[in-house]
């Protein structure tokens, strides 16, 4: 199973609705947007072997941008998320958790925040 469907197992197991396409004009409000991150891949050693460690970025898209609700909104969102991964991804890193900010998503402004989850993998020699 590839990385991606991975995550996206992950948070669907736990009624987290998701979207890959970043592209849009629709998607699921509130929800995870999974996507590559910057970098995605990176060359690395662990112990003399080669190694890449892949990263992935899931944006939990709450509520229009509106201050109050949207807010509150967005932490429930990022707590489910936070823990989806954490409970049913073995051998990914914590998720990282940027502050909320306003991003347009879908065509439209949102309240949203990043979470980021890296795992090493094994390339041979």
């Amino acid at each position: 199973m590839d990385a991606g469907a991975e995550i996206l197992d992950a948070l669907r197991a736990d009624g987290i609705a998701t979207s890959v396409d970043a592209t849009s004009t629709r998607g699921p409000v509130p929800g995870a947007l999974v996507l590559p991150a910057d970098p995605w891949v990176e060359p690395m050693k662990i112990l003399q072997r080669n190694m890449q460690l892949v990263t992935w970025s899931v944006i939990a898209v709450s509520g229009r941008a509106d201050p109050g609700a949207a807010l509150s909104a967005l932490a429930d969102l990022i707590e489910a998320v936070y823990w989806a991964l954490l409970r049913r991804l073995a051998g990914w890193s914590t998720p990282a958790v940027a502050a909320p900010q306003t991003r347009t998503v879908y065509g439209a402004d949102y309240l949203c925040a990043e979470l980021r989850t890296s795992r090493a993998i094994s390339i041979g020699g």
